[in-house]
């Protein structure tokens, strides 16, 4: 089922209208209504993929900053994440979002952008090797993990795992007022 496209206007009033990006928006706490779970039950898919295409290149980051294998654009890891990137887009761009669907979409598209900007930005030899291209599109896959998050709050079924709170962080946290 496809939704009628929301008006740039229409999109901005239903991101304006919502809490903080980052909190739980108000859409989260009610029970959706039967197109928005449509929109759901679509889109949740794309959301895991784009969400394993970044993780991809989390990956690829952490081999290439340790020294390991990581060298080109034609990296497994890298050439996955096009792929998981490119089935994920496809669904996003086509999906059309309902009105309590918006502000999450607007979000989701960001998380696109963004990461379709570092595949772009590490996509030949020189700028894989290049440590300031490295710190750039490791910056802008860091602004697309947020929207990420910030999609994930704005609507029911899809939440992200918050490490912040995860175990190792809290011993870090203790090692650090014990120092």
């Amino acid at each position: 089922m496809r939704f009628q496209t929301l008006t740039t206007a229409e999109a901005e009033a239903a991101s304006a209208s919502a809490l903080l990006c980052g909190e739980v928006s108000p859409e989260v706490k009610s029970p959706p209504d039967g197109p928005t779970v449509n929109y759901v039950l679509e889109i949740r898919p794309a959301f895991d993929t784009l969400h394993h295409a970044g993780a991809q290149i989390a990956a690829w980051f952490i081999l290439a900053e340790t020294g390991g294998e990581a060298e080109g654009p034609d990296h497994p890891l890298l050439a996955a994440a096009r792929r998981s990137f490119a089935e994920a887009a496809e669904t996003i761009r086509s999906v059309r979002a309902t009105p309590r669907a918006a502000h999450h979409h607007h979000h989701l598209r960001r998380a696109e952008a963004a990461i379709e900007a570092v595949l772009g930005k590490l996509s030949d030899a020189r700028q894989c090797r290049d440590p300031a291209r490295r710190d750039l599109a490791l910056a802008q896959l860091k602004s697309g993990w947020r929207e990420m998050h910030h999609a994930a709050a704005a609507l029911p079924g899809f939440e992200m795992v918050q490490f912040s709170g995860a175990c190792c962080a809290v011993h870090r946290n203790a090692l650090a007022r014990d120092n």
